[in-house]
């Protein structure tokens, strides 16, 4: 049966842009340089949170002998020191949003970010022009996995969620997208067990197979 779709709400670390990575070798130069290790583990299970979840997760899982404020403070030094020189959009990301504009589908950032990460990280790359709506951490009371960000931004779009698309990477990102009742798209994050992400409609390894994927939805007789 053929599936239509009005929007398209996507994350935005690790889904548009390479930046869970950066924020990987931001986050271990941090835990490095105050005596303690950050894992590849720790990282996905703080990804698509917000800074004051992961910043506290962090400190308390690794044992630092700092406070979360200034471990997020030291962070943020560091992530906004690589940012300009290591960020870049994830292969088959513009071929996406070329497809999405094409077949007439809104475009929405939905992200644990801050709008200052947002704006600064979209226009390094040149794509902040390409989204009518974002929501980001201050746009919400409670963010991912909560369904709160991706209702937002279907509220925002003046659009039935129903008739919306979500792609996310992170499984608390999935999560957010399923419970508020959108088709839901996980490509999950390098290195990340797939067998773990349980609430989607569909999962791949990449924003082009996505795009196929919807593609066949969409053109089904």
């Amino acid at each position: 049966m053929q599936k239509m779709f009005s929007a398209a709400l996507l994350d935005m670390d690790g889904l548009l842009l390479n930046t869970e990575d950066i924020a990987f070798e931001a986050f271990t130069k941090v835990c490095q340089d105050n005596g303690a290790t950050f894992t590849e583990e720790i990282h996905r299970r703080i990804l698509g949170t917000r800074s004051d979840f992961w910043s506290e997760f962090v400190v308390k899982e690794t044992r630092l002998d700092i406070t979360p404020k200034v471990f997020r403070e030291m962070y943020r030094d560091v992530y906004s020191e690589l940012i300009p020189r290591l960020i870049r959009v994830m292969p088959g990301t513009l071929e996406f949003l070329d497809w999405a504009d094409l077949n007439s589908l809104k475009l929405s950032v939905v992200t644990s970010s801050s709008q200052a990460s947002l704006e600064r990280n979209l226009k390094l790359v040149g794509i902040r022009e390409r989204f009518s709506v974002v929501v980001t951490a201050e746009s919400v009371v409670e963010g991912k996995p909560s369904p709160e960000p991706y209702l937002k931004a279907s509220q925002f779009l003046n659009l039935d969620i129903a008739n919306c698309v979500v792609l996310e990477d992170s499984i608390s990102g999935t999560q957010s997208g399923f419970a508020a009742g959108a088709y839901v798209i996980a490509i999950p994050s390098r290195g990340a067990d797939q067998t773990l992400y349980k609430h989607q409609d569909f999962i791949c390894n990449s924003m082009i197979e996505a795009r196929n994927h919807l593609n066949g939805l969409m053109n089904r007789s």
